[in-house]
């Protein structure tokens, strides 16, 4: 989630004063397995939000949206290597003000992805915008940051920008020296978290209600998603260890920061299989947590005899239907 350092000239992140050419030919190796996960990501996010516009498939388009935030993280890597923040044109400008790593929208679209799996009458209403308001808040606060120095600063005013040889203006560079982007990964650490950890619990909440209303369950258990619960978890733990290391050790460069991108990519590799194989339409599917808020009186575990989960099973097909007992 930190910002990738500017390393010293060179078009494509490494200038030979600096690297062996060895050294500089197994970067280019790293860029191309980057540009391999990078393309699974693009294609898996096409897919799902086709599938999704097609089938109407909220689920779908949460996970292309997870696909999103991962894909441009290691975009971020790879256009830093291919020389954009040392082309010291348009494209450096492009690399200061585009919000690549927007990690605070990956824990509640990660917890929206479950909620759409796992209940097919799940709509996303106004109640479940506050999860997103971090995430929303700042892409206004860099849209902002990109209006006052491109367009009042550069545009309207006719300045040249301060920084990075005239291509960085000056709210940005003062915004650089502050200590925000700490401010911004420990928010990010703490809401991928917090929803990562509620959606394992009520994941298990889930796996108890499959075994007492349904008797074929194996196309419905989802256990991949455990695993990329716990994948995401690892890989903000990753994170957290080079951002330390970064910060507080040793800067690292571009060799070095490519394994904490690699786990990126593979996690991009993992949530696009996993996502296209599981069925866009899984009929029956009513679970509901009980730590829904909304949930009617009638419904909820502490004010009614007898639910167990809330959760009401229409439309189930025969198949996965668990027989009722004769009285």
């Amino acid at each position: 989630m930190s910002q990738i350092r500017l390393l010293p000239a060179g078009r494509a992140g490494f200038g030979s004063t600096t690297y062996q050419p060895g050294y500089a030919l197994h970067l280019q190796r790293l860029q191309r397995v980057a540009a391999a996960f990078l393309c699974a990501g693009r294609g898996g996010e096409w897919v799902l939000l086709g599938r999704s516009r097609h089938f109407g498939s909220a689920a779908d388009a949460w996970l292309a949206l997870l696909l999103v935030l991962h894909t441009l993280r290691l975009a971020q890597w790879m256009l830093g290597f291919a020389g954009w923040y040392d082309s010291h044109d348009a494209f450096s400008t492009f690399m200061f003000y585009f919000p690549f790593s927007n990690w605070l929208a990956v824990g509640p679209a990660l917890y929206f992805y479950f909620r759409s799996l796992t209940n097919q009458e799940f709509r996303f209403g106004r109640r479940h915008w506050w999860p997103l308001t971090p995430a929303l808040a700042y892409l206004a606060f860099r849209l902002g940051v990109f209006i006052y120095d491109i367009g009042w600063w550069h545009w309207l005013q006719g300045q040249r920008l301060p920084a990075h040889f005239g291509t960085k203006g000056p709210l940005a560079q003062y915004l650089n020296e502050l200590p925000l982007n700490y401010f911004l990964d420990t928010a990010s650490y703490l809401l991928i978290g917090f929803y990562a950890l509620r959606t394992l619990r009520e994941y298990r909440a889930y796996a108890r209600y499959l075994n007492d209303n349904f008797s074929d369950t194996d196309q419905i258990r989802f256990r991949w998603l455990r695993n990329v619960l716990v994948a995401v978890l690892v890989g903000t733990a990753v994170t957290l260890v080079f951002g330390l290391v970064n910060s507080f050790v040793s800067p690292l460069n571009y060799y070095e920061e490519w394994y904490d991108y690699l786990f990126t990519g593979l996690l991009i590799y993992y949530l696009s299989i996993a996502g296209l194989l599981t069925g866009h339409q899984l009929a029956g599917l009513r679970f509901q947590p009980a730590t829904d808020s909304n949930l009617p009186p009638a419904l909820h575990p502490s004010r009614s005899r007898g639910v167990i989960w809330n959760c009401r099973c229409r439309a189930t097909p025969p198949d996965f239907r668990r027989p009722r007992r004769p009285k």
